[in-house]
């Protein structure tokens, strides 16, 4: 059925599916349903009781004899006239004629008004019929309609009185002091990774450090050099193959280097701390590793579930707690541009849990993944937006080998498109509420998870050489590609069997290859 109170058309259920984890709650009354039939749209997890669904559009009520009441969309945490509770629930009768606060003068009215169901925005009539723009006497150019003033400046003053104009917000939630304060990290940003280190970096020192030409780092047993200029030569082309020791991403100026050894740092990643707090490991400091002690220098960021290499901010107390140093950077409130409020970081509690799941929003914004107890996260104060720390962090393009051009996540549906979504790579229907990639260009759209099957190894620098029992020779860590014939020489299985790329060692004269987890287990020195 349509119905007024939601976007989507809504199909009736006889009972409750024995999928849903918590009780389903009514939209309309707030109440939970125990049974059917009620109403759902499965797209976005809304349900109506069928009574609630089916009663009637107005009613004349005896407690309010004047005029007839008319069932709306209210906010929610209404007071009831009749009982005096606070209701939880969307639907309620109210009387139009009844006074309101106009979102355009300011002004309370009563009489015939403009309202938006979905969020309680009210124009009263007069405002609304405005005309767009209007010709004064007192000013030679048309004068046009503006909704807000906030790009002119603080005080604004009327041209013919003189007076100052109250700006009034049209929205005040989405009106959020916050961005503007310096601690805030605005997401996402021109290079995720060093414009977050960056940031970091100078939050964490106050001040801008001076660039020394000579640097000895912990991190190397040479002295580094600073490039301050981009080196045109192919040793510093940004190519591929020279990535920055700490964040495993491709170098640019300034940076440190020791050119002989190859070993390279982005000035703000040789800058970092070498302890920090973090609001998602907050009962410890972590220490700045410049390598991982274990399991050649790889490790798990607890953050973004992603392999990394590359430096981390590890726990001295806490078994394996990881954290990669674009990850740890994220330390504080941030600004993305997927949602209109700031964001805060936090790891769920088990009150937070179950709060949740009471109220039926314990699912992330950004991916189908339900919330769980003791996941980092970020979430809003202002409303019920809550999402995964992992999902922030994801990166706003990739490349892929189906396309030419760059696949750009995308957090909604896409405008004119036809209903239907098909995952290019798995072949899978898409639901476009959750964030995915796509290309503008082709119209190809992706999963977020067939694309992270392409990208989980982005943090992983390959080309290091190591020895491992059971060979003569130092093997390389590469990453297989095309190997599916290909079989390990330790167990015998192949390389690899879907379409993702995975990790390995190699020694090419010999044609010996390794899994990843074969080699842990025949580690003996690196």
């Amino acid at each position: 059925m349509e119905h007024f109170s939601h976007e989507h058309p809504l199909i009736i259920l006889d009972e409750v599916p024995k999928r849903d984890r918590v009780r389903a709650y009514c939209g309309g009354c707030g109440f939970p349903i125990d049974s059917g039939p009620f109403y759902r749209c499965e797209q976005c997890r809304y349900d109506l009781h069928k009574f609630c669904a089916e009663l009637p559009h107005e009613m004349k009520h005896p407690w309010h004899p004047e005029h007839p009441l008319t069932l709306d969309t209210v906010s929610l945490d209404y007071s009831c006239k009749a009982c005096n509770f606070n209701r939880r629930g969307s639907l309620a009768y109210q009387c139009e004629p009844s006074s309101f606060c106009c979102h355009a003068c300011g002004k309370e009215h009563e009489g015939v008004s403009y309202k938006c169901t979905r969020c309680q925005f009210w124009v009263h009539e007069s405002c609304a019929s405005m005309p767009s723009s209007i010709k004064h006497s007192d000013h030679h150019h048309p004068l046009t309609r503006a909704y807000t003033l906030e790009r002119f400046g603080s005080f604004i003053f009327c041209g013919i009185c003189q007076k100052d104009m109250k700006i009034r917000d049209w929205d005040e939630e989405t009106k959020n002091e916050d961005v503007l304060d310096p601690n805030v990290i605005l997401l996402p940003g021109p290079d995720e990774s060093i414009h977050l280190i960056t940031s970091f970096v100078e939050r964490t020192h106050g001040e801008v450090i001076k660039m020394e030409k000579q640097l000895n780092h912990l991190g190397h047993h040479h002295t580094l050099t600073l490039f301050d200029e981009q080196i045109k030569d192919e040793l510093f082309s940004g190519s591929k193959d020279n990535l920055c020791e700490a964040c495993v991403k491709p170098i640019f100026a300034p940076f440190y280097g020791c050119t002989p050894c190859k070993y390279f740092l982005h000035k703000c990643c040789a800058e970092l701390p070498t302890q920090i707090q973090h609001p998602f490991h907050p009962n410890h400091p972590l220490d700045l590793l410049t390598k991982a002690p274990k399991d050649f220098g790889l490790f798990l960021c607890r953050c973004c579930d992603n392999l990394c290499n590359g430096f981390s901010f590890k726990c001295a107390k806490c078994k394996d707690f990881y954290l990669d140093v674009k990850c740890g950077s994220l330390s504080g409130p941030i600004k993305h541009e997927s949602h209109k409020h700031v964001l805060t970081p936090k790891i769920m509690s088990r009150y937070d849990y179950n709060y949740a799941c009471e109220y039926d929003y314990d699912y992330c914004r950004a991916c189908p993944s339900d919330l769980l107890f003791r996941d980092r996260v970020f979430t809003c104060d202002m409303c019920e937006f809550i999402m995964h720390a992992k999902c922030v962090m994801l990166p706003t393009s990739l490349k892929h080998k189906y396309d030419e051009h760059p696949f750009i996540l995308t957090y909604s549906p896409i405008k004119n498109h036809p209903n239907e979504y098909y995952c290019e790579i798995c072949e899978e229907e898409m639901n476009p509420r959750y964030w995915f990639y796509n290309c503008v260009e082709c119209d190809q759209s992706i999963h977020r998870r067939c694309m992270h099957d392409q990208d989980q190894y982005s943090n992983v620098k390959f080309g290091a050489y190591f020895e491992v029992e059971g060979h003569q020779h130092p093997l390389t860590f590469i990453q297989f590609s095309n190997e599916y014939g290909s079989l390990c020489n330790h167990c015998g299985k192949r390389l690899h069997e879907d379409k993702s790329l995975h990790p390995g060692f190699e020694c090419k004269p010999c044609e010996f290859k390794l899994h990843l987890e074969c080699a842990r287990d025949a580690a003996k020195k690196e």
